[in-house]
Formats: structure tokens, sequence, C-alpha cells
């Protein structure tokens, strides 16, 4: 799982190849944060770690609706939880 420096040119040129459901790609600067899209071109931000030995991805939102910084912002305070032994809320 290669990781990139999210930018707004690569976040918003980031599409899924047709034969995939979904594709990610993850940020180099916020540890557990992706940008996930399907090939019908609906993109959201996700976190996503280990919690309790189980695999957590949550939805953070819309890149058109999120910034980069809030983002990575969002993505930080639920590793906080993580890190403090408390499950991160669902949306």
């Amino acid at each position: 799982m290669a990781k990139i420096a999210f930018t707004a040119g690569r976040v918003s040129a980031f599409i899924c190849p047709a034969d995939k459901a979904q594709a990610f790609m993850w940020d180099a600067i916020a540890a557990g944060l992706g940008l996930r899209t399907t090939p019908a071109g609906n993109p959201a931000y996700v976190f996503q770690r280990v919690y309790q030995g189980k695999d957590l991805r949550l939805t953070i939102g819309n890149p058109g609706a999120w910034t980069i910084k809030q983002a990575r912002d969002k993505a930080r305070a639920l590793q906080r939880l993580i890190d403090d032994g408390k499950d991160p809320p669902r949306p």
C-alpha cells in the first residue's frame, strides 16, 4: 500500500479503474487517512486502522465538502481515540 502526500490535484484526479469495485489512495502525512472512490466517481475520505484486533474503516466525508487539512485533522483525532483505548464513534 503505497502512500503519497495528498494534494488538491491528486485528490481530484484520482479515479477507480472500471474493473474494480473501489480503489484507494493513502496519505503519507496522516496515518490511516485514505481516499476511496468507485467507478461511478463517488470519492470519500476514509480512516482505516486496526482497533482491538479488528479492521476499522470509517467514512470521513466527500472531498467536495472536506479540505485535505480537515480530513487530516479528523484522521488524527480518530487515531487519538484509538491510542486512548476508545472505540471511535460510527457516523
